[in-house]
This record gives structure tokens, C-alpha cells and sequence, in this order.
């Protein structure tokens, strides 16, 4: 591994990069940040040709040119497989504390469908039991409308995974239970609706 400073346009974005929502308030967050600490942590890079293609950190790189630097910390990885690169961002992934849900399941759908592993051998992988990789997917089987809601912190992730159990729910029906899921009750109100059928053995 090397460790180096890079000029920010010498970065291209990597495969399987998600890119945040512009109006993401965490973006001026982390860029606030920035401005005051500098890039605390190497952006994870490989290098393909001339130019270093981000494998991990794009947030701080988005944030660094928010904050008007033009260089940022570092540390060269690779050859990556697919399947190496993928994992390697679903770990850093799952140390940040501002994921959200839809976010980490995406992260883990991706891992699956590039890997070919079974729910099981990820969840091996990661220390976990196959029921939380089930449940953490589970989300993405939101409507659109219901996880915007979730990226803009309106839905709490508690909320959502348990509304992500429910079953044959209308869009409306759907909408109907996310605004419940907005108040300081969002888990009791859904749990106690006994109107819905959620998926066996989710209770």
C-alpha cells in the first residue's frame, strides 16, 4: 500500500461508487469538516493508467472540493477483483455511523449480485447472522417515495425495516404507514397495526 497526497482532478470515480443526493445535508456536514480538519482519513484508491480511480471515500472527496482543497490523502490498494472492491466498501460502509438504511442495503445487494455468495456466506463474512443480512435488504422493497423519506432522515431505519415487513401493500397503503412512521412512536404505531399482514415469522 502507498500513501501519498493526490490532486483532486487526478480522481475518477471507481465502479459500484454511490453517489449521495445533492440536497444531502451531510454533504455541507462532512465539507464543514473538512474545512475546519482538513481529510482525516486516505481516500482508498487503485490506480488504473494515469489516473487513481476511487475505490472508498467519495464523500470526502465530493466534500474536499466543497471545501475548495485541491489535493486530498491517499492510500494506493490493488489489483482489486470486483468482489475485493465491493467488500472493501461494504466494510467502510459499515463503520460510518450516517448510513442509512437504504444506503447499507443497497451496499449489501451490490456485494451479493457481484460475489455470487449466498446471504449466509455474507453474513459469515461480516460476523453477522443470516436473519440481520435478510432484514437489511428487506428495505429495498420500499417504494421509491417511502425511501426518499428515509434518505432525507424523515423515516427513521427502526421504522422502516419493520415497514419493509409488511406484505401486498398498496403504494398508498405504504404511504399511509411511512407518514405514521414519522412521529416519535413511528415502531409501536406500525407493530400494533394489526390491519396488515407482515412477513411470517417477522413479529
Amino acid at each position: 500500500m502507498t500513501h501519498s497526497v493526490a490532486p483532486l482532478d487526478s480522481l475518477v470515480d471507481g465502479p459500484n461508487i454511490r453517489r449521495m443526493r445533492g440536497d444531502d445535508p451531510r454533504n455541507k456536514e462532512l465539507a464543514q469538516s473538512v474545512r475546519e480538519l482538513g481529510v482525516l482519513q486516505p481516500v482508498l484508491v487503485e490506480r488504473v493508467g494515469r489516473r487513481l480511480s476511487v475505490v472508498s471515500g467519495h464523500r470526502r472527496v465530493t466534500a474536499a472540493a466543497m471545501a475548495g482543497l485541491e489535493t486530498i490523502p491517499t492510500r494506493e490498494i490493488g489489483p482489486l477483483t470486483d468482489r475485493d472492491r465491493l467488500m472493501v466498501q461494504l466494510a467502510e460502509n459499515l463503520m460510518r455511523t450516517d448510513l442509512n438504511c437504504v444506503e447499507l442495503a443497497d451496499a449489501l445487494s451490490a456485494y451479493l449480485k457481484a460475489s455470487g455468495e449466498t446471504q449466509e456466506q455474507l453474513a459469515a463474512r461480516l460476523g453477522r447472522s443470516q436473519s440481520w443480512v435478510s432484514l437489511k435488504l428487506g428495505v429495498l422493497r420500499l417504494p421509491p417515495q417511502v425511501k426518499e423519506r428515509i434518505e432525507k432522515g424523515i423515516l427513521s431505519d427502526t421504522a422502516a425495516e419493520i415497514l419493509a415487513r409488511y406484505t401486498d401493500l398498496s403504494r398508498a397503503d405504504f404511504d399511509r404507514l411511512a407518514t405514521k412512521a414519522e412521529g416519535p412512536l413511528a415502531v409501536f404505531k406500525i407493530a400494533a397495526n394489526s390491519s396488515y399482514r407482515s412477513q411470517p415469522g417477522s413479529r
